[in-house]
């Protein structure tokens, strides 16, 4: 459902090809604020001596957030879907991101003597079929193609039901974790403040300091609380990296963000943060 929804968000809510490659050109702010995150999680590794096997996840948990099966529902429900334009723009740059110095920072875990882009990660990440539907709503905009109902239809009504099947996923995922082995470890702790509260504080500064709409500013910040990215523990078991680990800051920062979350929309429009 995924696909259709990102596909059909794209065609439904652009009336022109400038209109699309306007929100398109926001594409390098959300990789700029990837690249801060990044560098300040190296600090913290190096500076609370994260241990060297964990330190690939503790980055991935802290830079990368759930920004498909967490933040677009949210977007959604947040900020109403003229935002998921923006949200899309953000997934894009996330997916990218983490499918190349991500998954490199994985694998150099699991003591592999990884290339920082390889081919393999390139076919995952282009092959992915959120990234190809994304590349088919772009190309209908571009095209000027007006899909006939009986496509149209399906599409919209099969989209329609991905946020409800991601917070049963969610859910699952919650489920599946042994939080009986849950230990307030430092590193636990580390990762917790630095996910909801330096990535929020790091992307409301970023979204001050560059010019973007306050749209777009909503979204980084909405996207700056969402959990660590489910892939984490996949690539991480896949990688040879800490994924029992990976797995438990999965399922902690999942719990976490479903009760940060209803106090950070309160706080987004108590103080009209980036009014719209």
């Amino acid at each position: 459902t995924l696909p259709c929804f990102l596909a059909n968000n794209i065609y439904t809510s652009f009336q022109a090809p400038g209109d699309l490659l306007e929100v398109v050109g926001n594409l390098p702010l959300p990789f700029l604020l990837l690249a801060v995150l990044l560098t300040i999680g190296v600090v913290i590794c190096h500076a609370a001596r994260i241990q060297k096997s964990r330190r690939g996840v503790f980055i991935n948990a802290f830079t990368f957030g759930n920004s498909v099966l967490g933040g677009f529902p949210v977007t959604l429900a947040l900020l109403g879907k003229e935002a998921l334009p923006y949200a899309m723009v953000y997934y894009m740059a996330n997916t990218m991101t983490f499918w190349s110095i991500g998954i490199f920072l994985l694998r150099r875990d699991g003591g592999e003597h990884a290339r920082f882009f390889s081919l393999d990660s390139l076919r995952k990440m282009v092959a992915s079929p959120p990234i190809l539907a994304l590349i088919a709503g772009i190309a209908l905009v571009l095209l000027d193609v007006t899909l006939p109902t009986v496509l149209a239809s399906p599409l919209s009504s099969l989209g329609a039901a991905t946020s409800p099947l991601a917070m049963i996923f969610i859910g699952h995922v919650i489920r599946q974790a042994d939080l009986r082995s849950l230990a307030l470890s430092r590193e636990l702790v580390l990762v917790l403040v630095s996910r909801f509260l330096l990535s929020p504080l790091t992307a409301a500064l970023v979204c001050l300091l560059l010019p973007m709409g306050n749209m777009m500013r909503r979204v980084v910040l909405v996207m700056s609380v969402m959990p660590a990215m489910t892939q984490l523990s996949i690539m991480a078991k896949e990688s040879g990296s800490d994924y029992e680990y990976a797995s438990l800051l999965v399922a902690v920062t999942s719990i976490i963000s479903m009760c940060i979350l209803p106090v950070f929309a309160v706080i987004l429009d108590a103080f009209a943060i980036f009014p719209v």
